[in-house]
């Protein structure tokens, strides 16, 4: 499946904000990440030579399947690929 664009969401769990020592944002967070950084499951971790400390963490991804706007919130799963 081709990734388009990768959109995070950072500071969405309060244990996460104080590990980093952060204010609790009022607002989403959200940031943005190449399609490079997407894996599948199984496949490798490649860190190029010379990178010093890689922070690193586990996190949660949807594909979204279908696109629109303004979506009520009890039809959002249609909207997730299977």
């Amino acid at each position: 499946m081709r990734c388009g664009k990768i959109v995070c969401v950072g500071q969405n769990y309060r244990e996460h904000v104080r590990e980093m020592r952060s204010a609790e944002p009022t607002e989403p967070v959200l940031f943005l990440k190449p399609a490079t950084a997407l894996i599948g499951d199984g496949d490798p971790i490649r860190i190029p030579a010379g990178i010093g400390t890689v922070h690193h963490e586990v996190e949660l991804a949807l594909i979204i399947g279908t696109g629109g706007r303004d979506i009520e919130e009890r039809k959002a799963l249609a909207h997730v690929s299977h």
